[in-house]
């Protein structure tokens, strides 16, 4: 059981980095509304997967976000700061928070909800994944298991 604690706990920081990022620009570029993705959200959406999966934005970031900054360290201590798996995790989180943006229609309320729900219940949230996505979340959790505790933090 201990690989799907690490791979939920690598799930949920990723997917809460990534809200809050898209949170940002969603909130400033949206007004809120949840009547599907307009240009706007899908332009926010846009940003928000690029900057996950570029780590130059993401470290750019992090230095004016002290959350994200956070949460990205977790996940590289998780992943034993090797920079190939701690980007595949960020690719994951930022497949996750595209099915989630796309499943509540942009409603940034809605998006926080599901969040919080899921830091309560992280289970639930992870059998709410595609089989694609158990499956790279599996990958990835062994992969932090291989990492000697001296390298992670809890």
């Amino acid at each position: 059981m201990k690989t799907k604690t690490l791979a939920l706990k690598l799930a949920l920081v990723s997917t809460t980095l990534c809200f809050a990022g898209f949170s940002a620009q969603a909130q400033s570029q949206t007004n809120g509304q949840a009547s599907g993705l307009d240009a706007a959200s899908q332009d926010a959406l846009q940003k928000t997967k690029a900057l996950l999966n570029d780590q130059a934005q993401r470290d750019q970031y992090s230095k004016t976000n002290a959350e994200a900054a956070q949460a990205d360290q977790n996940l590289k201590a998780l992943m034993g700061n090797n920079s190939a798996d701690t980007a595949q995790a960020y690719q994951l989180s930022s497949e996750i928070f595209d099915t989630l943006v796309k499943q509540t229609n942009g409603d940034p309320v809605a998006l926080q909800k599901i969040l919080s729900e899921a830091m309560k219940n992280p289970a639930a949230f992870a059998q709410q994944l595609t089989p694609e996505q158990k499956a790279k979340l599996s990958g990835l959790a062994q992969k932090a298991e291989a990492v000697k505790p001296s390298a992670s933090k809890p």
